[in-house]
């Protein structure tokens, strides 16, 4: 048990070392290795634990219960992004699934710009919400959205996939229960998606990308009416 416990604390140090961005998360993994070496070993490496012989609890059972409680926290109440150079300790209880193809060095986030009919400017990307180009403090949205493509036609989209995807956002706020089909004063007629994006070290230098313009028909019930 101590030679694979050893073994692997070296297999995530080395990954720490070796890889950008996974010093931190490869430090965490290593701790998770520490209740399995007897705690003969422990004193053979150290003076510090020969009052330690037969401990009812663990030095290392503490650190490790407390990463995964903390964890767990950090993952179900904590909503907003972090710059991992900045805020150590959220970075290392906040799970990275991409930290093996390198660590962020921008942020990126959406923005859509609509006009409704009454002449009203509104962010459709937010539901409604007011239009600010400043970065937001959590994502507009989550689940599914994350995996939507933002794409223009520059990307190679032709113009009916372009249409498709995004005339939903038309049909979210026009016909599916949005502002639009309750108010024909509030439909959306068209609306802009941008992509934006910042370095991590200076968020105030922020570059857009504009992606689509895209045009919302009327909706039936506003025609005859």
């Amino acid at each position: 048990m101590t030679g694979t416990a050893a073994l692997a604390v070296l297999f995530h140090l080395g990954i720490g070392l070796s890889m950008n961005g996974a010093g931190l998360l490869s430090a965490a993994a290593a701790v998770a290795w520490i209740p399995l070496i007897p705690t003969s070993t422990l004193e053979k490496c150290t003076e510090s634990l020969k009052d330690m012989r037969k401990p009812k609890i663990r030095l290392g059972s503490i650190i490790f219960f407390s990463f995964i409680c903390a964890s767990i926290y950090f993952e179900v109440f904590e909503t907003t992004c972090a710059d991992p150079r900045r805020d150590t300790f959220r970075t290392i209880l906040h799970n990275r699934w991409n930290v093996f193809a390198g660590t962020d060095t921008e942020v990126v986030w959406e923005i859509m710009p609509g006009a409704l009919k009454d002449g009203s400017v509104i962010d459709v990307w937010r539901s409604g919400e007011n239009v600010s180009w400043s970065l937001p403090k959590h994502a507009a949205r989550q689940g599914r959205w994350r995996s939507f493509p933002m794409v223009s036609a520059s990307d190679g989209a032709s113009e009916e996939e372009l249409d498709s995807a995004y005339g939903y956002f038309c049909r979210e706020w026009n016909e599916f229960g949005g502002p639009g089909s309750q108010d024909c004063s509030k439909l959306l007629t068209r609306f802009k998606a941008f992509m934006l994006r910042a370095p991590l070290d200076d968020t105030a230098q922020v570059s857009k990308r504009l992606l689509r313009e895209q045009n919302c028909p009327e909706t039936d019930s506003c025609l005859r009416a």
